[in-house]
């Protein structure tokens, strides 16, 4: 592999392959490779099993600008929680997004964090980061984090702190401003929210207390975001 972020000279004799006027016998043309660089995303943290909400998982990617050896990616990456070194799993299938998972993240009584530390100089990358992931106490159930995801159709995906209860009604207890007629698939800790088109510009998305967890219990607070 030609190293990335480096400027190249290629020097081509096109008249030791055939019969052609002598100024176009050689020529010279030059190129750059992309400059490498990485780039963090968390997805969440969800649980094993629902029986059992203490042990979750943080699921995540670490994107890459340019082809990067694997061995090289999982040494950028480490996770911590309570100061103890966390497993982590790859899997190298999506080109140059990585993904991973934290294993055995601890959900407990008080609330704590997970921090991720990810350094690039295995990948010839001049950053070292941090980004700190909190994991809420049991009984705090509550949304965590809202995104819009735009392919393969558009949606606004809503994750809780829980798993959620697969069957429940949510007309009214999940809103955006100006938008009817929405629908909603329930996945896991995920609400995704379909809009009947395709929505530009800001809206403001209202999750209202009563959504359930998988056990029956009624989220307390809303959010609005």
């Amino acid at each position: 592999l030609l190293q990335s972020g480096t400027e190249y000279t290629v020097n081509f004799d096109l008249g030791a392959l055939d019969n052609v006027p002598e100024n176009f016998e050689k020529f010279s043309f030059q190129f750059k490779t992309i400059a490498q660089d990485l780039d963090l995303y968390v997805d969440g943290l969800t649980t094993y099993e629902y029986t059992n909400l203490k042990d979750q998982k943080l699921s995540g990617r670490l994107v890459t600008a340019d082809i990067a050896d694997s061995t090289q990616v999982e040494k950028s990456l480490a996770a911590f929680q309570d100061g103890a070194q966390l497993s982590i799993i790859w899997n190298h299938d999506y080109g140059n997004t990585h993904r991973f998972i934290v294993e055995h993240v601890t959900r407990g009584k008080k609330a704590s964090e997970v921090k991720l530390v990810y350094n690039g100089t295995p990948l010839g990358v001049d950053r070292n980061q941090e980004e700190v992931v909190p994991v809420h106490a049991l009984g705090d159930f509550k949304v965590t984090h809202m995104s819009v995801v735009h392919e393969p159709e558009q949606m606004i995906l809503i994750h809780f702190s829980d798993p959620l209860k697969k069957v429940q009604d949510l007309d009214g207890l999940v809103k955006i401003d100006n938008v009817s007629n929405l629908t909603f698939e329930v996945s896991d800790h995920d609400i995704k929210v379909f809009t009947p088109y395709r929505l530009s510009g800001t809206r403001t998305v209202h999750v209202s207390p009563g959504i359930k967890n998988v056990s029956g219990y009624k989220m307390l607070n809303g959010d609005d975001r």
